[in-house]
């Protein structure tokens, strides 16, 4: 019997000590930090931890995350506008702005790639490549360094190379080009390999390919998966650590709304490891079942920090998520549901993992009578007990549910 007591002792102190360590180790739930942002938003990219850049349809602008959140218009894109993504980076002068901080930005509607420079209060439009054939319907764009771009031109299905000059002294440069079957998003891989990943809904594809300095490609691997269709949205993980040695693909069209996940480790074609759907029934016979995750429901976008993928959830009206530490079962971990959520499609993580930015488009919350009625709100949430604590008496509301 003594024996016995020890051991239950034994067994209590080593629970307690593991649920002790895993409360330790696990971010705060997702909570809202202050009312839903009114900004015309596609797209976000992160200045550190502090400033975000929205661009719009036709607009450019600044949120402030610390504090209670707010936006500052910077500039008006409509010359050349409807405009789809950007990509922040660093220039190695200040010659031409008071700070380093420029934007690369794509417009699909005119077929333009254009730099800013930046600061939260202002911006300035310093090059602009307009009407450029070469980058027909040009959807996506990341800038490898500061002498070097790649987009997503889907008329042509290419990935195209743009150059900057790192004296800024010249407008960007189309260059050469690498034809696929189709394209849709392009984003950074293993940095110190010098690749970028190309992801297709349309042709059920992802793509590594490899750059080299003077902006050539060469093909690494690509593989066709039926679990890739309609995917909408991809993520190689915001840090450059070891996320970005998998690939992160969303759709909301696949059982009913997916995350899949690939292995893009070794150099070839990325592996499929495993897709978790929403739909279909869950199979208990399995440790681990596929199916039935009920959450995903019109998964619509995905940003990855460390193990955490953040999930735009159209249908369920939520932030989901995923925690990926397994990335053969990947299990949902945490959700953020509000009505204020119904109908979100874009979602980015900041590199500090502290803030996540949710776009719910004007669709979503539009008079049925008058679409033209509804506005893009952007949802700010933390994961971080300081952040969360630092917001203003009156203005935060947890929003966290399972």
């Amino acid at each position: 019997l003594h024996t016995m007591t020890q051991m239950t002792t034994a067994y209590y102190i080593f629970a307690c000590a593991l649920a002790w360590t895993f409360r330790a180790s696990s971010a705060a739930p997702l909570t809202q930090i202050g009312p839903a942002l009114a900004v015309d938003a596609r797209a976000f990219a992160y200045d550190g931890g502090d400033v975000a850049y929205v661009l719009g349809t036709n607009t450019l602008s600044a949120i402030t995350l610390r504090g209670t959140p707010s936006v500052t218009p910077l500039d008006d894109l409509s010359d050349i506008g409807p405009c789809d993504a950007l990509s922040l980076y660093k220039a190695n002068t200040t010659s031409v702005w008071s700070s380093a901080t420029r934007l690369a930005i794509v417009c699909a509607g005119s077929n333009t790639f254009a730099t800013y420079g930046v600061e939260p209060t202002r911006a300035k439009r310093l090059f602009t490549l307009a009407n450029e054939k070469r980058i027909a319907g040009v959807r996506s764009v990341v800038v490898v360094d500061r002498s070097l771009a790649f987009v997503a031109a889907e008329v042509h299905s290419r990935v195209v190379a743009v150059s900057l000059d790192v004296h800024e002294k010249r407008a960007p440069e189309a260059r050469g080009n690498y034809q696929l079957s189709s394209v849709r998003e392009v984003t950074k891989g293993v940095v110190d390999r010098q690749t970028i990943r190309v992801t297709s809904g349309t042709s059920r594809r992802v793509t590594t390919l490899k750059y080299s300095e003077a902006g050539t490609l060469q093909l690494v691997g690509s593989v066709k998966d039926s679990r890739l269709a309609g995917a909408v949205g991809s993520c190689v993980g915001v840090d450059d650590g070891k996320s970005r040695t998998y690939t992160y693909v969303v759709s909301s069209q696949m059982k009913g709304g997916t995350l899949s996940i690939l292995d893009s480790s070794e150099f070839g074609a990325p592996q499929f490891i495993v897709g978790m759907h929403a739909g279909g029934d869950r199979e208990d016979w399995l440790d681990w079942s596929p199916h039935a995750h009920e959450d995903l429901r019109g998964a619509s976008d995905v940003s990855v920090f460390g193990d955490d993928a953040y999930i735009a959830a159209s249908d369920a009206g939520a932030i989901v998520v995923v925690d990926v530490r397994n990335v053969e079962r990947p299990v949902v971990k945490d959700k953020l549901a509000s009505d204020a959520l119904s109908g979100v499609n874009r979602i980015e993580a900041s590199p500090d993992g502290k803030f996540i930015l949710a776009v719910v488009p004007r669709g979503a919350n539009a008079d049925p009578a008058n679409a033209d009625s509804g506005v893009d709100t952007v949802i700010v949430a933390s994961t971080d007990d300081d952040v969360i604590a630092a917001a203003p008496s009156g203005r935060r509301r947890s929003l966290f549910s399972m």
